[in-house]
């Protein structure tokens, strides 16, 4: 089982996807986040708990020998009842779909507690984690539309429907490993600073996520040689003697996790891009030094064994 017993018993008389209003305003309209400051706290995490409900349901749904299709859209209707989607045609969802497997989605989830379940990303963490959330139920709506339209073959799209479902799922599992391992005030308190925007998490812009693509054939696969390869040697080769000097400042403590903390904070990007320009003749942008922190920290922390997963 996924959730909490607390959330698997709630018996709330809510509208389900209130949360997919909050979740809409803050990753495709974050300026009427606004509107979610009027809400109290109580109101807006029985939201969350509708929202567990309902998944909890579409799940049991898209499970049955015999799936209840009509009584599956019928709850995905609801949730997108009064929200403006941007019309997509069959072509178009079909390639969303088929943009990325559906294992590498379900990898990427898990990666993200590889590289961000810590003290230092936890913010991170449940940001990147709700985003999932987001884009697994906009990929539903869709192929709810196209079930309803009579588009498509109905056996493929139920069966991408499954494969979102199981997307939530996967990441239901991710937020109950804090409810279990921290209890559900510390998951609460995270995502009610986050979906109020009282903690903002910078997002890449698109010129960022070029870079990184580029990037990324490097740090999967280091080329000897390549420019991106000597800034990696750099980093990691200048990295003790950095912090031996931010030591002597005593701008850090001297500990057995001292690099990880290092490494996760504001003090790295000065050190990126300090580094990074000493090795250029010309400048490098700002664009080029936070995809190459963005990249540097997920490598860097997926191989990290030291530091404790406390939140």
């Amino acid at each position: 089982m996924y959730f909490t017993e607390k959330l698997l018993s709630a018996k709330l008389n809510i509208n389900p996807m209130a949360l997919f209003y909050m979740l809409h305003r803050l990753f495709a309209s974050p300026e009427t986040v606004l509107k979610d400051l009027e809400k109290n706290n109580e109101k807006i995490l029985k939201e969350w708990e509708a929202y567990v409900n309902t998944l909890l349901e579409k799940n049991n749904i898209i499970h049955q020998p015999i799936p209840d299709i009509a009584k599956l859209l019928e709850l995905i209707k609801e949730e997108i009842k009064d929200i403006s989607l941007d019309e997509k045609s069959e072509e178009e969802v079909i390639n969303d779909l088929e943009s990325m497997g559906h294992r590498y989605r379900i990898r990427k989830i898990h990666r993200l507690e590889q590289t961000l379940f810590y003290s230092e990303t936890k913010y991170k963490y449940i940001y990147e984690l709700l985003k999932g959330l987001y884009h697994a139920l906009r990929r539903e709506m869709h192929i709810a539309i196209m079930l309803e339209k009579k588009e498509g073959d109905p056996k493929i799209m139920i069966e991408h429907l499954r494969k979102q479902i199981q997307v939530e799922m996967s990441i239901g599992g991710k937020i109950k490993n804090i409810y279990d391992e921290f209890g559900p005030k510390k998951f609460e308190g995270l995502f009610l600073e986050i979906v109020k925007q009282e903690h903002i998490i910078h997002e890449l812009t698109e010129d960022e996520k070029k870079i990184i693509k580029r990037m990324e054939k490097v740090f999967n696969n280091t080329i000897p040689g390549s420019v991106i390869d000597k800034w990696i040697g750099e980093i990691y080769g200048g990295l003790q003697d950095k912090l031996a000097q931010l030591h002597s400042a005593g701008l850090i403590d001297a500990h057995r996790n001292a690099d990880f903390e290092f490494v996760n904070s504001s003090k790295f990007v000065d050190y990126v891009r300090d580094t990074l320009r000493s090795l250029k003749k010309r400048e490098v942008s700002e664009d080029w030094i936070k995809s190459f922190v963005h990249l540097f920290r997920e490598d860097f922390n997926s191989v990290y064994k030291n530091y404790p997963k406390e939140f």
